[in-house]
């Protein structure tokens, strides 16, 4: 699982930072497109957001490009949340 971990950083220091999210990516599968991933993402409060899928990434392609995949697939409306016994927002 790749986590990453989002903060506000005052200054540039550490002193008061906030944490302000996280997004977790598991690997769930593969086939011969690629592996599939799903993304988890959390607000401030460690609530689950949303949940997305990437399918037929090609891991060779590295880090940095599953991770702008997951971010395209995102939705950055404000107060999205997934609602207690769901999985994703629909």
């Amino acid at each position: 699982m790749i986590r990453i971990t989002v903060e506000l950083l005052p200054h540039g220091t550490l002193v008061d930072k906030k944490f302000l999210g996280r997004i977790d990516i598991a690997n769930i599968g593969r086939d011969p497109e690629g592996g599939f991933y799903r993304a988890r993402f959390f607000n401030e409060d460690t609530l689950l957001r949303q949940e997305i899928e990437v399918e037929g990434h090609d891991r060779s392609s590295g880090v940095w490009s599953l991770l702008r995949r997951c971010l395209l697939k995102f939705d950055v409306t404000p107060g999205r949340t997934v609602a207690s016994g769901q999985t994703s927002i629909s």
